[in-house]
């Protein structure tokens, strides 16, 4: 599985940041609190999950308040497209969910122009 696309919706400091990679290396660099910390625990969240509140790992809650999630957009060994789509309720809202629990192979990124695609089940 190769990562194509991040979108941070609302992660931290990051908010409505979109990200393509492309090639078999991405290295991202920056100056010191640039975010590059940031972006990568936002892939780690939403590959294995957010920390829950009792955990007191940080939970880079976005900065006033928002949306806290984004998506990221894959590719397998076989150049399948997939979408992984974690959003979780404003803060202070409802109780946190995924708005997409996992994601599933739709087409190859060439025809999935209306990205984030993402559909339960």
């Amino acid at each position: 599985m190769r990562l194509t696309r991040i979108q941070v919706d609302g992660f931290g400091a990051l908010r409505d940041a979109s990200f393509e990679l492309e090639g078999t290396l991405t290295v991202v660099y920056g100056r010191n609190e640039a975010g590059k910390s940031t972006l990568m625990n936002f892939v780690r969240y939403v590959l294995f999950g957010f920390p829950s509140r009792a955990s007191g790992a940080p939970r880079y809650e976005p900065a006033g308040a928002g949306l806290h999630g984004g998506a990221l957009g894959v590719v397998d060994g076989a150049g399948n497209f997939g979408v992984w789509n974690v959003m979780k309720a404003p803060a202070g809202g409802a109780a946190a969910k995924a708005r997409c629990a996992s994601w599933r192979l739709t087409a190859p990124p060439a025809a999935s122009r209306c990205w984030p695609a993402c559909s339960a089940g």
